[in-house]
């Protein structure tokens, strides 16, 4: 099951981001100017969107440890590009789980070939909790601090959409509020992982992100928006689950007899 909401996840992650470069989504043109390839945009997007639909495919059907490697670098670009390209350092903080999804899955992997697909998953190492606390954490400081501290127009229009306009402090303190219970969530996550906090984690991304398609904002494409955050559903339910499985682990040490005087 683990391997699974993982698989699932990043895949959703690739089939949106590629999509979006399919449809020719703006904003795609000064990534690739980072590169020097913005007189190159016509042609390159059609090549990333099938690039990246072909990622998803592999890794849900037939994933193969040297197609997740590349996911992982390929994540690892592709959010690096916000930043290198203008904006704010949030933007990369927020994609962590783009590629520690598909790191983590890689570190399931039980086999030695890099080139045939994965048939066997191995128990978690402790670096899978550690790069997912990372990733969960970082996701939602990222996504905190663009809501709080940079306070993203998106927010703003997205609560107005659905009808959330009469506040004591005005509309944008909705969005500094939900900025700054994403920042605590984030700190909360990396001391001291629960499982209802990651549950609750999970379904909240579910639900902030669902605004998109709820409210057409941002407009374009926000069903591939979405979508292109899956890994970021995945990955603290992935942590629940690991959570879960330690609990019999330390609850046993409690169990460990004691000698009692007579």
């Amino acid at each position: 099951m683990l391997p699974w909401f993982l698989r699932v996840g990043v895949a959703m992650e690739f089939v949106g981001h590629g999509a979006m470069a399919l449809f020719q989504k703006p904003g795609f043109a000064d990534y690739l100017g980072v590169v020097g390839l913005r007189e190159h945009a016509p042609l390159l997007r059609p090549l990333v969107g099938l690039h990246d639909q072909l990622l998803a495919l592999i890794v849900l059907f037939a994933p193969v440890r040297a197609v997740l490697l590349w996911a992982t670098a390929w994540g690892l670009w592709t959010a690096l590009l916000r930043p290198l390209a203008g904006e704010p350092a949030w933007e990369f903080f927020e994609r962590w789980c783009n590629f520690g999804g598909p790191l983590a899955l890689l570190l399931l992997a039980d086999t030695r070939s890099w080139w045939t697909p994965v048939r066997a998953w191995r128990s978690p190492p402790l670096a899978f909790a550690t790069l997912l606390r990372l990733a969960v954490a970082s996701m939602l400081i990222g996504h905190g601090g663009l809501a709080a501290i940079v306070q993203k127009p998106m927010f703003e229009q997205q609560w107005s959409a659905i009808g959330v306009t009469q506040m004591p402090f005005g509309l944008g303190a909705v969005s500094v509020v939900q900025g700054w219970l994403e920042l605590v969530a984030g700190l909360g996550v990396l001391l001291v992982p629960s499982v209802p906090l990651l549950v609750a984690i999970a379904l909240w991304k579910v639900g902030t992100e669902a605004l998109a398609p709820l409210t057409g904002v941002p407009p374009f494409h926000p069903w591939f928006e979405f979508i292109e955050h899956g890994a970021a559903y995945a990955c603290p339910l992935a942590l629940a689950v690991w959570v879960a499985r330690r609990r019999p682990e330390t609850s046993g040490l409690a169990k460990v007899a004691v000698p009692v005087p007579r």
